[in-house]
């Protein structure tokens, strides 16, 4: 049964969620599937616990295959669960690009992501996973795992907030605050020399 998406200003949102303390078992595996069914029923190819109002660490993704990944590590659906996931850059390289989010309707920006990550997690079933994303999957991962820590793309941007995004925030009468002050937390990064 499909969730209800969270939008910017909601609370829920800018709060930190929980570590998963135990990823397997009845309640747990009723709210993963609450994700992986939303995450398909809106067409989506990734969502967070927190963008339907879960406080918890859990990220669901409908990607490609990552280095790591296997048919076993996926549900029944095809999507690749991630409980409890820590990212670390590979490497340096970064890049800037478009980002939009179903928590910030009709907007999007610029962001500066890591071209490639690797993540530590549990899947569904509460076994070790990790893997390496590179390009529009690690992109993706990133911004998903920001949600996990309150932060929404926009943030990300800075004070160069584009006028496209202030328009939309305007609209849905969310205050469009400079991201100074903001706290910004995410990948692990490598040391670059």
């Amino acid at each position: 049964m499909s969730r209800r998406l969270l939008r910017i200003g909601e609370a829920a949102l800018q709060r930190p969620a929980q570590r998963v303390p135990h990823p397997v078992g009845g309640k747990m595996g009723r709210l993963i599937d609450r994700l992986v069914d939303t995450l398909f029923e809106r067409s989506l190819i990734s969502l967070s616990a927190p963008q339907i109002g879960i406080g918890l660490r859990l990220i669901a993704l409908r990607m490609p295959d990552a280095n790591g990944d296997s048919d076993a590590t996926r549900t029944r659906r095809g999507a690749l669960v991630l409980v409890n996931p820590v990212l670390t850059s590979l490497g340096c390289d970064t890049d800037v690009d478009f980002e939009s989010c179903t928590s910030v309707p009709g907007a999007r920006g610029t962001v500066r992501r890591h071209r490639s990550v690797r993540f530590d997690a549990l899947d569904h079933a509460g076994r070790a996973v990790q893997g390496e994303l590179h390009g529009l999957a690690a992109r993706t991962l990133q911004h998903q795992c920001d949600h996990l820590d309150g932060i929404l793309f926009p943030m990300r941007m800075g004070v160069d907030w584009s006028v496209e995004v202030k328009a939309c925030l305007a609209k849905q009468d969310v205050a469009t605050t400079t991201a100074q002050g903001w706290r910004v937390l995410g990948v692990r990064r490598a040391a670059c020399h």
